[in-house]
């Protein structure tokens, strides 16, 4: 039985931000590239959701080899990139770990915590928690895939992790809080890259 699969949510319309945030760049690195590149960490088998600038989006995964899989209905919410994506998922796979696209905290050994958690017993829900709340990244056994694929509307698998709280184990991912949903979210990746720009330029030019 294959380990896991990763589904990079990325089909959004960014309403509240005004425009794309999947092409936000952090570092130097389209948000939508930088978590498929660090799904492609976990596992090899990753889809990337689009739906909102599907073009675009796909243009800034670049050589990342990454599937990718286009919402006609994105607009009509989350739940129904996540319902599609599952139709790709074969049913042998133990698990599927779900990413948004702008949790531009994250690091690679965020996710292979998370890994790790849900190693050490397939069998439950394993998420992100931080601060007072909890959410993606989560990784769902296969158990779940059935309710996963009849998602629709906005809500997304969080009422999957509400049902089902007191059986999820919890991973800390204090990263995880950081995303880009509007403009105060921007201004502080903005404030942060800056701040990373300021501190190479005091450092000394290397010769």
């Amino acid at each position: 039985m294959a380990e896991l699969a990763g589904l990079l949510l990325a089909a959004g319309g960014s309403s509240r931000l005004g425009r794309a945030k999947q092409l936000v760049e952090h570092a130097g690195e389209a948000l939508v590239h930088r978590a498929a590149r660090l799904l492609l960490t976990q596992t090899k088998a990753v889809t990337v959701v689009t739906g909102a600038r599907s073009e675009a989006v796909a243009e800034a995964l670049g050589t990342l080899s990454v599937a990718t899989l286009h919402n006609p209905h994105w607009r009509a919410g989350v739940g129904t990139s996540i319902a599609l994506a599952m139709q790709s998922v074969p049913e042998d796979f133990r698990g599927v770990l779900i990413l948004l696209c702008d949790q531009y905290l994250l690091e690679a050994d965020d996710l292979e915590q998370l890994v790790a958690g849900w190693q050490a017993d397939r069998t439950r829900i394993t998420a992100a928690r931080w601060a007072d709340s909890f959410g993606p990244p989560v990784i769902f056994p296969n158990r779940f895939f059935p309710e996963l694929s009849r998602l629709s509307g906005d809500r997304g698998a969080r009422q999957l992790l509400v049902s089902q709280r007191a059986r999820v184990r919890f991973v800390s991912m204090p990263r995880a809080a950081a995303d880009v949903d509007n403009a105060a979210d921007l201004d502080r990746l903005r404030a942060l890259r800056g701040s990373a720009q300021g501190a190479l330029g005091d450092e000394e030019p290397s010769r």
